[in-house]
């Protein structure tokens, strides 16, 4: 399983954590910067106290500027006074001095919201003379910059949380809530519904689940349409042999005919449902079966043998290659499988024919072909006759063509050991059936006991 959700998490954490610590930061500065300016109305004030200090002192009349500036700073409760600076150069060599006649902030510097209350210099027009201001208390700013600085280090994180965690819960919801009506839709008899989207872009774990989820609809509703068909076919076969014991039951008949009747169809009964329950076993089960190693060639041989017996005006060639192995498989299923294949192609195959039986290693494991002399499938049919109950002509009996099992059942036992069952018309006429098997490949086989 990739774990890329992880990491998108990962890193959309990370990026929110640096970008909520850069915008913090960032926030922080300019809100403490704009709170650590004067007010416009206050800067405006004591530029109004310099301009009367200033024209106080062009009067001439200190003792009026002094009692001015003594009341005012009675009324703000802080130090107000002019003050004059005059810089003297004992160094010379400096061809453009600079000025050193401040000893405190303008006007429109910001104040250190940290430190004492800062002197206020606002100059006169000469250059030289200041009107020098402790600032009155209740001109300081920064007044709600505690409460702000928390609001700040609180509210954006929060915020910024808020959205990350909105976003992904939107990217995260929006798959399960697909996959919540796709749940409900298959709930109720849906089973196309499907929830991957191979146009998509996520490819994470949800991407993954619903792949999983597609897979399980796969398979559960081939499993449940399976099982319907399976039922609708069995009871629709049951109806022949049941049809025939009301008939011989209105038939005169003697006891003999009549039990030897009823036993003849109660084991095609036995063995149609037997059969369809290990078709349903087969289907169910998807994982292959090996339990033990089979040799090929003393079974088919045992498999030759008896349907020589069984068809004595049919032909049957047996060709074994040399050098073949165990093969991994359920023995009693492996030897079904053969049984229903090679009497299949011996039914079709008319009297005095030949049915060629071969065997062969490829591909690390082993094919089987199987040819009759019959009169062939039609090429829209081949993929049909391993239908479960499917034959090609409708009209024929029990005895002459079968359920339609055996077939469905070869080739599932096949597939339950790890091989393959396919069909073709070869040019010469006929069918041939080729099942491949895997091998043992030395000691790799696991399940094998």
């Amino acid at each position: 399983m990739s774990r890329r959700l992880y990491w998108k998490l990962c890193l959309s954490f990370g990026l929110a954590a640096v970008l909520l610590v850069t915008l913090v930061g960032m926030a922080g500065d300019w809100v403490e910067r704009q709170m650590s300016l004067l007010d416009p109305a206050d800067q405006q004030e004591m530029q109004q106290w310099a301009n009367r200090a200033e024209a106080l002192s062009g009067t001439g009349d200190t003792v009026l500027r002094e009692q001015w500036l003594q009341a005012l700073q009675q009324q703000e409760n802080t130090l107000i006074t002019v003050v004059r600076v005059e810089e003297h150069w004992l160094t010379a060599g400096l061809e453009t001095p600079f000025t050193l006649n401040r000893i405190g902030r303008g006007l429109d510097w910001p104040v250190h919201l940290h430190h004492d209350t800062p002197i206020i210099q606002i100059p006169f027009t000469d250059g030289v003379t200041s009107l020098a201001v402790r600032l009155p208390a209740r001109m300081l700013p920064g007044r709600w910059w505690p409460y702000t600085h928390r609001l700040l280090q609180v509210v954006p994180p929060v915020l910024l949380m808020l959205l990350l965690c909105a976003l992904f819960y939107r990217h995260l919801m929006r798959p399960l809530r697909q996959l919540q009506q796709a749940t409900r839709r298959f709930d109720a008899g849906d089973y196309d519904v499907r929830v991957y989207n191979p146009s998509g872009r996520r490819m994470d774990e949800l991407d993954e689940l619903a792949q999983t989820f597609d897979r399980m609809a796969d398979h559960i509703g081939g499993l449940i349409r399976t099982q319907r068909h399976l039922i609708h076919d069995l009871s629709h076969e049951l109806r022949t042999p049941l049809t025939r014991l009301e008939l011989a039951l209105d038939d005169d008949m003697t006891a003999d005919q009549l039990r030897e009747r009823g036993r003849k169809e109660a084991q095609a009964m036995r063995q149609l449902v037997e059969d369809t329950l290990l078709l349903a076993a087969l289907e169910h089960d998807a994982q292959p079966v090996l339990t033990q190693p089979v040799d090929l060639s003393l079974l088919m041989e045992v498999i030759a043998d008896d349907a020589r017996y069984e068809y004595p005006d049919r032909q049957l060639t047996l060709q074994l290659a040399d050098g073949l192995e165990q093969v991994p498989a359920d023995e009693r299923a492996l030897s079904q499988a053969l049984e229903n294949i090679i009497r299949n192609a011996l039914r079709h195959t008319p009297a005095g024919q030949v049915v060629s039986v071969s065997a062969q290693p490829l591909n690390g494991g082993y094919q089987v072909s199987v040819q009759d002399q019959g009169p062939g499938v039609p090429q829209a049919q081949l993929a049909n006759i391993f239908l479960p109950f499917f034959r090609l002509d409708r009209s024929r009996n029990r005895d002459g063509g079968g359920a339609g099992l055996g077939l469905a059942l070869a080739q599932r036992q096949i597939q339950g050991a790890g091989g393959t069952l396919s069909a073709q018309n070869p040019d010469r006429g006929g069918l041939v059936m080729r099942l491949w098997l895997p091998g043992l490949q030395g000691d790799k086989c696991k399940k094998c006991k």
